[in-house]
């Protein structure tokens, strides 16, 4: 007759990114950090490739200068490219557009800044960018306070 090993079931374990509570694989014992969300295992992902760079400076190097030998050696490539391909051209464009009103976004709304911070400093530079008047005729211009 068979005997049947008990199942012990293995503490949970918070993820290091969500902080949700997931059951880790038992075979990773407890070296498992992440849980299986493919948001967790991505930045699980980002974070070593980071690592290996850091640790590798001399490869990226290496891949970096093959990069700009290859562009070097193909200098109309991304010219010619575009122009033999019209939706390729309109894609670019518009993830150029988008890239490029997140970047805006961020400047203006700085997380490491308090956001009333962020808002009276937009409010002075609007004031300070309209104020036509000589300087010897202009008053000082303050921020507004919001509070």
């Amino acid at each position: 007759m068979r005997q049947v090993k008990p199942q012990f079931r293995s503490r949970r374990k918070r993820c290091a990114n969500c902080r949700d509570l997931f059951d880790p694989d038992p075979r990773a014992k407890d070296r498992q950090k992440y849980c299986s969300k493919s948001s967790c295992q991505d930045h699980r992902q980002r974070l070593n490739e980071k690592n290996w760079r850091e640790k590798n400076p001399d490869c990226v190097a290496y891949q970096q200068e093959q990069i700009r030998a290859w562009h070097k050696a193909r200098t109309n490539y991304s010219r010619k490219r575009r122009a033999s391909d019209q939706a390729l051209t309109m894609r670019n464009r518009i993830q150029a557009r988008l890239r490029m009103r997140d970047r805006r976004f961020r400047s203006v709304f700085d997380k490491s800044k308090p956001i009333v911070k962020t808002v009276e400093d937009q409010a002075y530079w609007a004031k300070v960018k309209t104020n036509t008047q000589p300087i010897a005729q202009r008053s000082t211009v303050r921020p507004f306070s919001l509070l």
